[in-house]
């Protein structure tokens, strides 16, 4: 139940407002780091390469780390009009792939994975509390 919550708050961040470049750094962050959306290595890249149209080495695909770090440098050098068309792709392909992906781990088993209290959960209630200081 906790991963539906949180899935769906992130898809709202991405439906209600206006995102800046800072908060669409962010979700992307906590999106690709969660392993609540991307369980392997190789999920992220395919939807890096599906958003970002950005082909991904075989030598970062083993690290999200580098993933991210390579999506952020990226993210960091476009402008307002493109953060914009950007976050629709985003959403559009998140739910996509997340609509894939839990109808097919619906037919494996009827339990989600929990999500663990850790360096990602406390960054979501950081991003969280920005994203509500801005209202």
């Amino acid at each position: 139940m906790d991963n539906y919550k949180e899935i769906n708050s992130i898809l709202k961040h991405f439906l209600s407002r206006r995102v800046d470049k800072e908060n669409l750094i962010g979700l992307i962050v906590t999106i690709l780091l969660n392993k609540t959306f991307f369980s392997t290595n190789y999920e992220v890249s395919k939807f890096i390469k599906l958003t970002f149209n950005l082909e991904m080495p075989k030598y970062v695909v083993r690290s999200r780390t580098l993933m991210v770090a390579k999506i952020c440098r990226h993210l960091v050098a476009i402008n307002d009009k493109e953060v914009e068309l950007l976050k629709s792709i985003i959403y559009s392909n998140l739910v996509m792939v997340l609509s894939e992906q839990y109808s097919l781990e619906w037919h494996y088993d009827d339990k989600i994975k929990t999500v663990k209290n850790d360096a990602l959960s406390n960054m979501n209630k950081w991003i969280g509390g920005i994203l509500k200081k801005d209202k």
